[in-house]
């Protein structure tokens, strides 16, 4: 089919993803923004996110996340150092710049900081830090390898770990940059991976059933459990769309200690693509007649491809199509051209059927009712591409006819399919200037923290070790952490380093601006598994955190602590 007439998108929109053939070019492209990669710390304890997103890795796009402000924005180079973004992704190439980031370079030539300028608000200084580590792996489904990137935490670990599922079609890892990114902020180890038959892994996605690619993402958190890094009782899943199909699934087959489902039905495939076609037709101006033969002829689409339809069934459906002089572009070729390779090889996301290979009619709930470990599933309220309210509704109806207790579902008011804030009027648009939906990653890091999954204490320092006089620097010994120690109280987690809450609290106290930095720089270490000495990558001016606290500063923290 035509996608460019209808904008038909299947289970992708509103992430943004490029428009790819399922038979692209494996060639990775040379990465010329990989020098600006990374997180960006800002006064406030805050981070920014400077990485590509992709489905493949030669159409990743360049984008940055402000965690601070929710901002989201595609960049485009204008000079050295010097990117802009617009407020919208479809944005045209004369349109106002919101979003303007120049980074700066120390005296030996790497990136250590950034000023970012957005319009409206004053301009903000972030300086690079340095959390985590990629690690370039494979891992294996019997005789499939699957090339994948483990992104492991600083610090000493053993690190709660989570794997990330793509959706549907082709999918790479710069697919999923932004959960990567999110849970490595959480202090997670992630382990994203190319889809089989995408990228450098083995395989054909196109092939295989659902119970397979469950079967890839249980491989990767056998794989991830071996590792001596990882706490193999916190090792889950988290899957978007057609993921999260599979990681339900997956966790049915035993193996997870949780699972996060983001946009994933509780239907079976076919109701969620008549759905989503339905919907796309009538936004794009289709009427319901209209929308009506389109989805009858993906039906007898799906039914031929499962022997269930006959050629003449789908030539049928398709010439009546064809005849209509709005639908023409629509149609399939006739039936005797259609098979998986021929139906793939020209495909574009965007366009149906990416579920010609499979079962269209699968049995959702089952694995639900099998599960044993805790579950989160999600859904965007403005998500149109998903039946959202009868996923929900279906969902709590399993829940109380079997008493589960493990299994939670979180309507979020202001997502569509995925993280970004939609429009109410048009749910295919985001909301200018285009931002992520705080409601969503505050429901993940509640649930993740109420199931112990991160965070089930902070550590904290206690008073006692901050031996320091008058214009004397800590020793060594003085920093030690205070394993044993009370949890850090409530009021301090709200003012030193909590994500999304800021600094206001110690200003209060009399802190001069860069005391604040120093302050902020020690706790954002602290709860993210660091020592305090390496919350600054040691080319960034002002170098290691230790010995450079203020005895001010000392005093300032050291009251909010039990000791």
């Amino acid at each position: 089919m035509n996608a460019k007439t209808a904008g038909i998108g299947i289970l992708i929109v509103g992430l943004g993803l490029s428009a790819v053939t399922a038979s692209a070019a494996q060639t990775k492209p040379e990465n010329l923004f990989a020098p600006y990669e990374g997180t960006y710390r800002l006064p406030t304890g805050e981070m920014i996110v400077l990485s590509r997103v992709g489905v493949i890795e030669e159409l990743a796009r360049p984008y940055f996340l402000d965690w601070q402000t929710g901002r989201y924005g595609y960049l485009t180079a204008k000079e050295a150092d010097r990117y802009i973004a617009a407020a919208m992704p479809a944005a045209k190439p004369d349109a106002p710049v919101q979003t303007e980031i120049v980074f700066s370079r120390n005296a030996r030539g790497r990136v250590d900081g950034l000023i970012i300028r957005e319009s409206g608000l004053a301009e903000r200084k972030a300086a690079r830090v340095v959390l985590y580590e990629d690690l370039a792996e494979t891992f294996a489904n019997g005789d499939v390898r699957l090339a994948a990137t483990l992104r492991l935490p600083k610090g000493r670990g053993p690190f709660p770990g989570i794997v990330l599922v793509h959706g549907s079609g082709p999918g790479e890892r710069t697919q999923l940059s932004v959960m990567n990114a999110y849970f490595a902020w959480l202090g997670m180890a992630v382990l994203t991976y190319d889809k089989r038959g995408c990228g450098a892994s083995g395989g054909d996605w196109k092939k295989v059933d659902l119970d397979v690619l469950a079967q890839d993402a249980l491989a990767g958190v056998r794989w991830l459990k071996a590792r001596p890094e990882i706490d193999p009782k916190r090792v889950g899943l988290w899957g978007i769309s057609q993921g999260g199909w599979i990681t339900p699934l997956s966790a049915s087959f035993g193996g997870p200690d949780f699972i996060i489902n983001t946009s994933g039905p509780a239907t079976s495939l076919r109701r969620q693509d008549n759905y989503n076609m339905d919907n796309t037709l009538k936004l794009a101006g289709f009427t319901e007649d209209e929308a009506a033969i389109v989805t009858k002829g993906l039906n007898v689409l799906y039914d031929y491809g499962q022997g269930k339809a006959t050629a003449a069934d789908l030539d049928a459906i398709m010439d009546q199509t064809r005849a209509h002089p709005k639908l023409k572009d629509l149609a399939m070729p006739p039936a005797k051209d259609i098979n998986i390779e021929a139906l793939y090889s020209g495909q574009k996301i965007g366009d149906p059927a990416w579920y010609f290979h499979l079962n269209p009619d699968n049995d959702a709930l089952t694995p639900y009712r099998k599960l044993t470990c805790p579950a989160l599933v999600t859904y965007g309220r403005l998500d149109y591409t998903v039946p959202v309210e009868e996923s929900a509704a279906l969902l709590a109806r399993l829940v109380a006819e079997t008493g589960k207790k493990n299994l939670t579902v979180e309507v979020i008011p202001d997502s569509g399919h995925g993280y970004f804030r939609m429009q109410e009027a048009d749910p295919r648009l985001p909301i200018p200037p285009q931002s992520i939906s705080r409601a969503f990653f505050s429901a993940i890091e509640t649930w993740l923290r109420a199931n112990g999954i991160i965070g089930k204490s902070f550590r904290c320092f206690r008073r006692e070790n901050f031996r320091n006089r008058p214009g004397e620097a800590p020793s060594d010994s003085s920093w030690g952490i205070a394993r044993g120690a009370p949890s850090m109280p409530v009021d301090v987690l709200l003012q030193f380093g909590m994500p999304g809450i800021g600094l206001e609290g110690a200003g209060r106290r009399g802190l001069a601006e860069q005391e604040i930095d120093q302050v902020t720089r020690f706790f954002t270490a602290d709860m993210h598994g660091l020592d305090a000495r390496d919350a600054v990558d040691d080319d960034v001016p002002g170098g290691h955190v230790r010995g450079s606290f203020s005895h001010a500063v000392l005093d300032a923290v050291g009251g909010y602590f039990a000791v």
